[in-house]
C-alpha cells in the first residue's frame, strides 16, 4: 500500500486542489479537497476519458460542503454525512462550486468487501458515526507514510462503515498491508513532488535526477504504477498533461483569475501557450472558462 499526496495551492486566488490517496492493487481510498474553484470534468471527458479496467464499486461520502454527483440521466446532491454508491465504469463525475471534501472508497470484490454496493444506493451516517469517520479521514489526509499508522486507521474506517450496513468485510490490519517494491515508493514520492511543485512544469529530467535512474526504466515503472493502481493516465507526458490541463481549467474558474497568472503558475511559457494548450484539447479559451463552467452548473 502506498500513500500519495498531490496538491496545487494558489494563495493569491484562494484556490486549493488536493488529492490524497491510499493506493492498493485491489482498492483505493481517496480524500479530495477543493476550495475556491469550480470543479466540473464534463469538458475534459472528450480529451482524456477514463479507462474502465476491472469493475469496481465506489462509495462516496461527503465530509464537508456540498457535492453534486452526476452521470448521464442522474444527479445526486450530497451534504455532510450523506453517502452514495457508484460504479467506476458509470461515467460519474463531481460538480463542485463551493468548498468541499469528499471521501471515496473504490474496490473490486475480494479483499475489503466481497460485495458490490448497488449503484445509486444512498443514505446518511448517524451523527456519531459521521464524526468518527471524519476524524479518521482527517488523520489519514495528513499522513504521508504508510507505516505504522495507515493500516489501523483504514481498518477502523472500514469497521465504522460496516457497522452502518455498508458492504465491507472485517479485515485484519496485516491483510491491508501490501508489499511494494522500493522503486515504486520512490517513483510515487517523486511524481507527487513534481506535480505539486510551485514551478508547475515537471519534466522527465526531474524524475531522473530524483530517482537516479534513466528515462526508459522510469517510463516502464510509471506504466506499471498506473496499471497497478488503476490510474487513467499512461506515460509521463499524459500524466503531466492531465494534471496541468485539469488544474489550468479549474484555476481559471476562480474569481479574478487571469490567463497571465495561471499560465505562470502552471509553467507555461506565455499566456498564448496556455491558450494554445486549451484549444488543442478542444476547450474554450481560458478567459471564457469561468463563464462556461457557470453555465454548466
Amino acid at each position: 500500500m502506498l500513500v500519495s499526496h498531490r496538491e496545487l495551492h494558489s494563495p493569491e486566488l484562494g484556490a486549493r486542489y488536493v488529492n490524497h490517496m491510499l493506493l492498493h492493487s485491489r482498492f483505493r481510498v481517496l480524500i479530495n479537497e477543493r476550495s475556491g474553484i469550480i470543479e466540473d470534468e464534463t469538458l475534459l471527458f472528450p480529451s482524456f476519458g477514463r479507462r474502465l479496467g476491472v469493475e469496481r464499486s465506489e462509495l462516496i461520502v461527503c465530509l464537508a460542503g456540498k457535492l453534486r454527483v452526476r452521470r448521464p440521466g442522474f444527479e445526486a446532491v450530497l451534504r455532510p454525512g450523506e453517502w452514495l454508491g457508484e460504479n467506476r465504469g458509470s461515467g460519474w463525475y463531481f460538480r463542485r462550486d463551493t468548498s468541499s471534501i469528499a471521501l471515496i472508497l473504490e474496490w473490486e470484490p475480494g479483499l475489503i468487501g466481497t460485495r458490490h454496493i448497488p449503484q445509486a444506493a444512498s443514505g446518511k451516517l448517524p451523527a456519531n458515526t459521521f464524526a468518527a469517520v471524519r476524524q479518521v479521514a482527517t488523520t489519514l489526509s495528513v499522513t504521508r507514510d504508510e507505516m505504522p499508522t495507515v493500516a489501523p486507521l483504514l481498518r477502523q474506517l472500514l469497521c465504522l462503515l460496516r457497522a452502518e450496513g455498508l458492504p465491507f468485510d472485517d479485515v485484519e490490519e496485516g491483510a491491508l498491508i501490501e508489499e511494494v517494491p522500493e522503486r515504486m515508493r520512490t517513483l510515487c514520492r517523486t511524481v507527487d513532488a513534481a506535480l505539486s511543485s510551485p514551478k508547475g512544469q515537471p519534466m522527465m529530467i526531474d524524475l531522473q535526477e530524483a530517482t537516479g535512474r534513466s528515462r526508459l526504466p522510469i517510463l516502464s515503472d510509471l506504466q506499471e504504477f498506473n496499471a497497478r493502481y488503476s490510474f487513467n493516465a499512461g506515460g509521463w507526458r499524459d500524466v503531466v498533461q492531465r494534471w496541468r490541463m485539469t488544474n489550468g481549467m479549474f484555476l481559471m474558474s476562480a474569481p479574478g483569475a487571469t490567463t497571465e497568472a495561471v499560465a505562470a503558475r502552471l509553467g507555461y511559457s506565455s499566456p498564448a501557450a496556455l491558450c494554445h494548450a486549451f484549444a488543442k484539447r478542444g476547450l474554450p479559451s481560458p478567459g471564457a472558462l469561468r463563464e462556461t463552467l457557470l453555465r454548466l452548473g
